[in-house]
């Protein structure tokens, strides 16, 4: 992660660790710095995976078939809290398994708990991790083991594209590469299938919430598309877009009152229309402003 690399946990002679460690290449065959870093805040172990996604690093899984995921922020050494933050569990826990990442998600398979359930008897099941909503998807299985489990594969990605191989399943030499499936956008709403799938939404309606917004303009502004009343105050989302309200506050302007019950929505200074008076008679004054070109 940016130019540098990252090493922790483990098993010893006569224990396991839980210690992590940063490296910065330097010149020459032995040029280099180890530096060490916060622990792994989880139980200590060997082997586990782990991958990269820009500037952040994952790390899960290990001996006795755990599923517990963590990611690193180096950016958060200072933290109170520290770098370590533990995310969704994987469906299925695993040891000596593989990881690597494409793009903006992350892969995770191979010698799955023969005991859970997630993996539907397929051993070598893989997962796809998407940090934007920190939740997994199940992919398609590994095809180069299908009788029994493989362990302690070797995997990388390359150019959009994922390979893995060798290991202790009988085989030893072979080398898979994984292409991920390229979902298309069937309704046009901004969002391909597997976007759909993340966000939960109908993959053939353009506006699966009804609000009179495409689905990915809800998430691209931070709107729930699977509710077209977002901040609940009985405004539809499109409709404050159209009164210039925040769709995501029930009260945009901050005076207490909510923008349904709210005269003037935009002004904390006031919140009701004037009370009609019978007695004036004075006609309104409307002024109309050329538009300037």
């Amino acid at each position: 992660m940016s130019g540098k690399g990252y090493v922790g946990n483990g098993n010893g002679p006569w224990n396991s660790y839980n210690d992590f460690w940063e490296f910065v290449p330097g010149p020459g065959v032995l040029g280099g710095t180890w530096t060490s870093k916060p622990n792994f805040p989880s139980n200590h172990r060997g082997a586990a995976y782990g991958f990269s996604i820009g500037t952040k690093g994952y790390m899960g899984g290990g001996e006795d078939f755990m599923n517990d995921f963590w990611e690193y922020d180096p950016a958060k050494e200072t933290d109170s809290l520290g770098p370590w933050t533990q995310k969704a569990s994987v469906p299925v826990g695993r040891t000596n398994a593989v990881g690597f990442s494409i793009g903006s998600t992350g892969f995770v398979g191979l010698n799955g708990d023969p005991n859970n359930p997630n993996h539907c008897g397929a051993p070598n099941d893989f997962w796809e991790y998407v940090p934007e909503r920190n939740k997994w998807i199940r992919r398609q299985d590994f095809w180069g083991s299908t009788a029994r489990p493989r362990q302690a594969a070797i995997a990388f990605s390359i150019g959009g594209k994922g390979y893995v191989g060798m290991g202790s399943d009988g085989v030893g030499d072979d080398l898979w590469e994984y292409i991920p499936y390229v979902m298309t956008d069937a309704d046009k709403d901004g969002l391909d299938g597997g976007k759909e799938m993340i966000y939960g939404t109908d993959p053939n309606s353009f506006d699966t919430n009804g609000d009179g917004l495409a689905d990915a303009v809800n998430v691209a502004v931070g709107l729930n598309p699977l509710n077209s009343d977002t901040d609940g105050d009985g405004i539809s989302n499109a409709q404050e877009v159209l009164n210039g309200t925040n769709p995501i506050h029930a009260d945009t302007d901050g005076d207490g009152v909510s923008d349904s019950l709210d005269a003037f929505p935009n002004d904390h200074l006031r919140t009701q229309l004037p009370a009609p008076n019978p007695s004036d008679h004075t006609p309104p004054v409307i002024t109309l402003q050329e538009p300037q070109l």
